[in-house]
């Protein structure tokens, strides 16, 4: 159970009742978050913290809250370990408040645990859990009677939770009634025999736009493609008179051909009971429209164009257009700092979808396109106009080599392509399995994991590869064994994996929280001993890289952040607009300086590691 899932299940009248009494800021609101999360991440590392210990510096409005969340997280994770869990084990911490203690217990009890791999629902058999949300978990299931995958929805909360339940029956209501390509269909509804509701849905295999996001920017022309696809669906979804009003990468999913599918309208709601359900804040905030996060906020249409012209510049960028404290100062004030344009962070794009993005991001709703078809309309005009002018291009360029004849054919010159690569981390321990660590869960690395670097390029090349350890010392991985100085050039490859032996890896050594990083340099000839000794003077002088707030990973690429999981870092191409000053960064610039002019290309992966359970920089045993 993470943070957000145990706010859902405190005492009282739940999670929204809840948000709608606290009044916080978003900076507050941080706070809180971060709070949960490290509390959590104690239990995950085995430790067994008691949640009145986490509760010094906290806003005394939002104290209770908090407690309630963080015992949620602690009871889930105490029954995790098979311990005892009742109202006597709490007794003593909190005299006085059986009541309060009983409900808590009671509260915690999801139906997280109720579907297991072979367990029947009618006629669907479970295969697996695919993921969880505010208001229920998504399983995989297959139907037999149909001989088809499907994905089956079910509510959170125990037995009778009429909030969850409901929120639920109301989403799957919502879809029911609606047919589009682009949408997921609703197959069948029904309830589980505690009566928890579910429904099933058509089984897409592809990932979402988030999960896509991680591996780096989209070319142009898809991303144009697939937000008209987006666009079009939401078009539908307005024009029956209902808003989504949670529209993100995370909600647009790819099916097996790469087409889009919009889904989860938790919550959605139709346009003539505005006012009446709109209580408190609703949506992911670096998503949400200036109207939705005023006092009191308000959700339209335009709400929904807000959110795709921020999901295509993501697209087209690598970064969220604005940060939270950006839009509750753009809602509240009404300033905001200018918004490059995609076309000056990604060459290519062209000028007509910069315009379309300006338009989507405007303060007010009526300066935004009048509806989501016209927004599909004006970037399906762009990749038109594109085209034309590329197939004009390709006309003249024909004209012009059919009469220079075998003239121009003498003097062609042949282009090489740009040099990319692609640097991964495997990790895996005995209780998760293998996981790459851009995968949720992951971070921070410990004491109990093994990792293997796989490093990929589009061509044959000389890769040089080297692990920094959070104190700043580097080990030398490749081309020569492991941390020998000596490099002599190679022959190129395309993939190499480390270790050499295939399904081997190296143990972390895990001393005190850190951000350790793996940098990959690709260079078309082999470095001589002048580079050699360039990559040395650089790496010593590397700064240590203390651990950050919470576990992250960032992507760097010729020491440009490309990928960050900390949306306030997401700047690709604007490092000086980055906000923390962390010594990751001043490691980056020197790479950017001093060995940019001697590569082809520089990936450096940087990512947390942790301690274990009574362990206080890491770095690689030499043992595989």
């Amino acid at each position: 159970m993470t943070h957000q899932e145990a706010s859902a299940y405190s005492s009282g009248a739940g999670a929204a009742e809840r948000e709608g009494s606290l009044s916080l800021s978003w900076r507050a609101w941080e706070r809180y978050e971060a709070r949960c999360r490290e509390f959590e991440g104690r239990w995950q590392r085995g430790e067994s913290p008691h949640a009145e210990d986490w509760l010094s510096g906290v806003d005394e409005e939002c104290r209770e809250a908090l407690l309630e969340d963080l015992l949620v997280i602690e009871i889930e994770y105490r029954r995790r370990r098979g311990e005892r869990v009742d109202q006597a084990c709490f007794q003593v911490r909190f005299p006085g408040r059986d009541s309060w203690i009983a409900s808590l217990l009671a509260a915690s009890r999801t139906c997280e645990t109720v579907l297991v791999p072979g367990e029947r629902v009618g006629r669907y058999r479970v295969e697996n859990l695919v993921a969880r949300g505010a208001f229920g978990s998504v399983y995989r299931a297959y139907d037999e009677q149909l001989d088809r995958s499907v994905a089956l929805k079910v509510a959170h909360g125990r037995p009778g939770d009429t909030v969850v339940s409901e929120q639920l029956r109301y989403e799957s209501q919502i879809l029911a009634s609606l047919c589009h390509p682009h949408l997921v269909p609703v197959y069948d509804v029904g309830e589980l025999e505690n009566g928890s509701p579910y429904f099933v849905m058509e089984f897409l295999a592809g990932c979402s736009l988030e999960e896509r996001l991680r591996h780096g920017n989209v070319a142009w022309r898809q991303a144009v493609e697939w937000v008209v696809q987006a666009a079009e669906a939401i078009d539908y979804v307005h024009r029956r008179g209902l808003i989504h009003r949670d529209l993100k990468p995370a909600n647009i999913v790819l099916d097996a051909n790469q087409q889009v599918r919009v889904t989860d309208f938790g919550l959605a709601f139709v346009r003539t009971t505005v006012r009446a359900r709109a209580q408190g804040l609703a949506g992911t905030p670096c998503y949400m429209a200036p109207e939705q996060l005023r006092d009191p906020p308000r959700a339209e249409p335009a709400s929904d164009i807000w959110a795709l012209g921020a999901i295509l510049y993501e697209l087209l960028t690598g970064c969220r257009p604005y940060a939270q404290e950006e839009l509750e100062s753009l809602a509240q004030e009404g300033s905001l700092p200018p918004l490059p344009s995609p076309s000056s962070l990604h060459h290519g794009v062209p000028s007509s979808v910069d315009a379309v993005c300006q338009r989507c991001l405007q303060r007010e709703p009526s300066q935004r396109y009048p509806s989501a078809g016209h927004l599909a309309r004006a970037l399906r005009r762009s990749l038109d106009r594109q085209s034309r002018m590329t197939r004009r291009f390709y006309l003249a360029a024909a004209s012009a080599a059919s009469a220079v004849g075998l003239v121009a054919w003498s003097l062609r010159r042949r282009v090489t392509p740009s040099l990319e690569c692609d640097v991964r981390i495997l990790a895996w321990n005995p209780q998760k399995g293998p996981r790459w660590v851009d995968q949720p869960g992951v971070l921070p690395l410990t004491q109990d994991d093994t990792v293997r670097v796989q490093v990929a390029a589009n061509r044959p090349c000389y890769f040089y590869v080297v692990w920094v350890d959070g104190s700043g010392h580097p080990l030398p991985l490749y081309p020569r064994p492991e941390g020998s100085w000596s490099w002599k050039p190679t022959t190129p490859q395309r993939h190499i994996g480390l270790p050499d032996a295939e399904g081997e890896g190296w143990r972390m050594e895990v001393i005190r929280p850190s951000m350790e990083t793996v940098l990959t340099l690709a260079c078309r000839q082999p470095l001589n001993r002048h580079g050699v000794h360039r990559v040395r003077q650089v790496l010593g002088r590397w700064l240590p890289q203390p651990a950050v707030t919470t576990p992250s990973l960032f992507v760097f690429r010729n020491g440009i952040l490309r990928v960050s999981s900390q949306p306030k870092m997401r700047r690709p191409g604007l490092p000086h607009a980055i906000p923390l000053r962390h010594p990751l960064f001043a490691n980056q610039r020197l790479i950017r300086d001093h060995l940019v002019p001697i590569c082809d290309q520089i990936m450096a992966l940087t990512f947390s590691c942790g301690p274990t359970a009574g362990r206080g920089v890491s770095s690689l045993s030499s043992s595989k």
